[in-house]
């Protein structure tokens, strides 16, 4: 791959040699030191960014000396690499010197948990079960409702879930095909995507499914 410009060119090359995926969904353990490292990731959204750069972000707000070692950012990279969420993106070429520097990114552009991935599923685990066993108790205390039937309360939601995943699955797609929304999602933060994933979700069965939000409106009124 040909040499890309750096932040200031008159004084480096940078080589790049692989780009960061649209997205990645990440398990708890990645999830963990994602929030651990989560500076470091944060920093790197701007572009690949050598040992040196990322070491000059750990910086005391009074004495403006390093709160790091280039020996333990050393060691964070080595983590978010071996975890996959970071990699070597290509090398950096200082002038007049045959050096040269890695170049780290990030290796995904947008970092999704895997609960949104899995889709239904999930809502058929144990966890999705209780939720949903403690959504129906709620439901039925907070409308009053004496129906001792709760089954089709369980199928109507199972319904909304399979709907809204379906959305979810269809935004995903549509992320990774729309550079606007791929530079959106990249800026925000785990939990921001999570709650704006949930939304557009929820309004996605409103849109594509009213007749749910009808019958749940009949079961919660009887």
């Amino acid at each position: 791959m040909n040499p890309t410009d750096g932040p200031d060119s008159g004084e480096h090359q940078d080589f790049i040699t692989t780009e960061p995926e649209p997205i990645l969904f990440i398990g708890r353990d990645q999830l963990k030191l994602f929030e651990r490292h989560g500076i470091i990731l944060k920093a790197l959204i701007t572009g690949p960014l050598t040992v040196k750069e990322i070491h000059g972000i750990f910086k005391d707000p009074e004495t403006q000396r390093p709160t790091k070692t280039i020996k333990t950012i050393y060691r964070h990279l080595d983590q978010l690499e071996a975890a996959g969420l970071v990699k070597v993106a290509g090398h950096r070429k200082p002038k007049d010197s045959r050096l040269v520097e890695k170049l780290y990114c990030r290796a995904a552009r947008i970092f999704v948990t895997e609960e949104e991935a899995e889709g239904t599923k999930w809502w058929r685990t144990k966890q999705g079960k209780a939720l949903l066993r403690n959504l129906r108790i709620v439901c039925w205390e907070f409308f009053q409702i004496s129906e001792e039937d709760t089954s089709p309360f369980r199928k109507l939601m199972l319904e909304f879930f399979v709907s809204r995943e379906k959305t979810i699955k269809k935004l995903f797609r549509t992320i990774q095909g729309t550079e606007q929304l791929t530079e959106l999602f990249g800026r925000l933060g785990i939990d921001d995507i999570k709650f704006l994933v949930e939304l557009v979700g929820m309004l996605g069965v409103l849109v594509e499914k009213p007749e749910i939000l009808d019958q749940l409106r009949e079961l919660l009124q009887s």
